[in-house]
């Protein structure tokens, strides 16, 4: 089944995945630029429904964080490519842009991310990348001397941290690599106990299986995740066989 994606006329590709958003701007007392961004988010209640949004699910080391102005503008020969990729004939993709305003230039402006350098240990679902790779995971806000963006209820990876990540693959947008692949419940820390253990050797480890994985954002509860879940989605995508 294709992921039909909906594009907004405002064109605003971000790494949260918001239904509303709104924003407020000021400056503070040294002249500094204060950006907050809130909004409603699409719910997800399980790993199904979060995998409708996943194009790689890894575990991974984050390395170190760095922030950035980046340009967001996404254009129609970025959208064309990304439709071509999934399979879509060039009628239907015409039919599906019809009637978006594509005046690039009035969309032209940047914005403020925090972007993540994840070493790649294991993976559980994508194809193209292995492991060992550096990967970057880049999310909406972030701190610089001039200016602060703050997005509300926002994941942040500790760096040196050991995570599972549910990720959306934006190498296409021209974007970023990476985002996460929801706001909130797409980051997981490792249990103590497995730490530098690969998960898809712990098939026959039915106690270890079972550990739950706790949710990085520190907001809102986590949904349910097991190690038992990543098992079955590396034997979904033919990573380890399946009995």
């Amino acid at each position: 089944m294709r992921k039909k994606i909906i594009i907004k006329s405002a064109l605003l590709i971000i790494s949260v995945i918001f239904i509303t958003a709104c924003s407020s701007s000021e400056l503070d007392l040294i002249g500094r630029e204060i950006v907050e961004i809130s909004g409603d988010v699409a719910p997800v209640e399980n790993v199904e429904e979060l995998m409708y949004f996943t194009d790689y699910v890894i575990r991974g080391e984050v390395l170190d964080s760095r922030v950035e102005w980046r340009n967001h503008t996404v254009t129609r020969e970025h959208w064309v490519q990304f439709y071509l990729a999934e399979g879509w004939t060039e009628e239907e993709i015409e039919e599906h842009l019809y009637g978006i305003d594509w005046d690039e230039e009035s969309q032209d402006s940047s914005e403020l991310v925090t972007i993540y350098r994840i070493y790649v240990l294991e993976i559980f679902q994508g194809n193209g990348r292995t492991i060992g790779d550096i990967i970057e995971v880049s999310r909406l806000g972030g701190e610089v001397e001039e200016a602060l963006w703050a997005v509300e209820y926002t994941t942040e990876l500790p760096v040196g941290s050991e995570l599972v990540l549910f990720l959306w693959d934006r190498s296409w947008s021209g974007w970023g690599e990476f985002s996460l692949a929801h706001t909130f419940h797409a980051a997981f820390y490792i249990p103590n106990s497995i730490e530098n253990v690969e998960i898809i050797v712990l098939d026959e480890n039915i106690e270890k299986l079972e550990l739950e994985l706790e949710s990085v954002n520190e907001w809102f509860d986590g949904i349910p995740l097991t190690l038992e879940d990543l098992v079955e989605i590396a034997e979904e995508n033919g990573l380890i066989e399946s009995d």
